[in-house]
């Protein structure tokens, strides 16, 4: 939490008591100074003990407590801008590319250079990872195996080493993210129903990989019809050859379109349901995901809705970006968003935020936004 004070931009009041013997000092000042709100405030009463709110000096603490409650409500509600977080403009908003930047900065780690190494040269004998060396860790065929979670290998020790690369805290937030976007599309689905029972509904997913969270959904529902994007002509031919596969050709399309490219947005609204998972955690720039996101509001009929995933926090950053590499080729640098963030580029675009979901570990969340109705 201190590491990560620098993305809270809410207002915050920090209480600090001189007689805590629980808590070090030091560190509650250092996350103080590191809390980018441009509304904080800092307290300290040298006589309190840890549990400060029932010292003898209990009013004065509710008082102070109120005091800074009555500021920020006598105040209009104010918003700290975080669209330009992929290229800061004020501290406020550089928290995620400076985190990034002092990744990159930081001196020869042997271990990452060790663990790199044994990927690259050893990591064949794991299906997962092997996997990710060729098609990128990031890529549609690397979830494939980590949605499957069915330990692979050469040998004996393949298999050990498959397993252990499978139940990584990340790839099991994966999954997580899996049943959440799974329930959060069922549930638009469902409204959608309500609303026009004998219509076909018809999906897009921008960046579909190979296509797991669309194949499920249609499978239990007959009237769903979807477009399966991917930039990937790898991705096309296995999703194409599983849509026959599974009987779905008539209603699952694979197309071949880049999310970014404005040129994908160019049909009239015809979706009633858009789904964009996994694929803007993937890039820093926000104007690219400002793009995708434009073009599926474009796309989208009123009342349609949309499911985005992100990924507000991982706790091994650094390692990843410094062992594994992505489906381009390169390190896979990840700029962790906050979900603040990323709502905000959605709300900019015209959508209106429903709900979400987040794993247990706060990974990953799954959110679901709906076009809004203009009334005639």
């Amino acid at each position: 939490m201190v590491d990560d004070a620098g993305a809270i931009v809410t207002p915050t009041f920090i209480l600090c008591a001189g007689k805590d013997y629980v808590v070090d000092k030091r560190v509650i000042r250092d996350f103080y100074e590191a809390i980018r709100s441009p509304m904080k405030r800092w307290a300290y009463y040298p006589d309190s003990y840890h549990a400060i709110f029932h010292e003898v000096n209990k009013q004065q603490v509710f008082a102070d407590c109120i005091e800074f409650a009555d500021k920020i409500f006598a105040q209009p509600l104010s918003q700290v801008d975080l669209q330009h977080a992929d290229n800061p403009k004020s501290q406020a908003d550089s928290y995620s590319k400076d985190r990034v930047d002092r990744m990159a900065v930081n001196g020869f780690n042997p271990q990452f250079a060790l663990t790199k190494f044994a990927i690259q040269k050893f990591g064949n004998i794991s299906d997962g990872v092997a996997t990710g060396v060729k098609h990128g860790f990031d890529s549609g065929s690397s979830l494939e195996k980590v949605y499957q979670n069915q330990p692979q290998g050469k040998n004996f020790l393949g298999k050990v080493v498959d397993q252990f690369y499978l139940n990584n805290i990340g790839w099991r937030g994966i999954r997580i993210r899996k049943q959440h976007l799974l329930e959060l599309g069922q549930l638009a689905i469902e409204q959608l129903q309500k609303t026009a029972s004998d219509t076909p509904i018809h999906a897009m997913d921008i960046a579909s990989g190979n296509g797991y969270y669309m194949f499920e959904l249609a499978q239990g529902n007959a009237d769903l019809h979807a477009e399966l994007r991917d930039y990937d002509s790898h991705n096309i031919e296995v999703m194409t050859q599983k849509a026959l596969q599974q009987g779905l050709s008539g209603r699952l399309i694979a197309v071949q379109k880049d999310a970014f490219d404005p040129n994908s947005y160019q049909n009239q609204a015809q979706y009633q349901l858009a789904v964009a998972s996994g694929v803007f955690e993937l890039f820093s720039d926000n104007t690219k995901v400002k793009t995708a996101i434009q073009g599926i509001y474009s796309q989208l009929t009123e009342g349609g809705y949309f499911i985005y995933t992100n990924q507000p926090w991982h706790p091994e950053q650094e390692f990843i970006g410094k062992t594994l590499n992505s489906h381009q080729g390169k390190d896979w640098v990840m700029r962790c968003r906050s979900q603040a963030e990323i709502d905000q580029l959605v709300t900019q675009a015209g959508f209106e935020k429903v709900t979400m979901r987040i794993d247990e570990f706060g990974i990953f969340t799954v959110s679901l936004a709906v076009k809004p109705t203009v009334n005639a």
